[in-house]
């Protein structure tokens, strides 16, 4: 892989299924000893002005995380 270090990745519900495919692909570029990625579990809580917070339930200490999720209205679709 391209990391020294572990790699989180997170998404929002309106692109589990892009960073499933990211996932994917990257996983194609690890080494026999490097651990398979995964899609990490987080929860979203929204805001009534159209912000959300995520919150991750495991632990990212010491990685580096990424969460993906689109820009494009409508916001309902986090």
């Amino acid at each position: 892989m391209l990391h020294s270090h572990r790699l989180e990745l997170f998404a929002c519900r309106a692109s589990k299924e892009f960073a499933s495919k990211v996932i994917e692909h990257l996983n194609t570029f690890r080494g026999e000893d490097e651990p398979e990625l995964h899609l990490g579990e987080l929860e979203v809580t929204p805001f009534s002005d159209g912000e959300f917070q995520p919150k991750f339930t495991e632990s990212v200490r010491g990685a580096s995380v990424y969460i993906l999720q689109s820009t494009i209205p409508p916001a309902d679709n986090l």
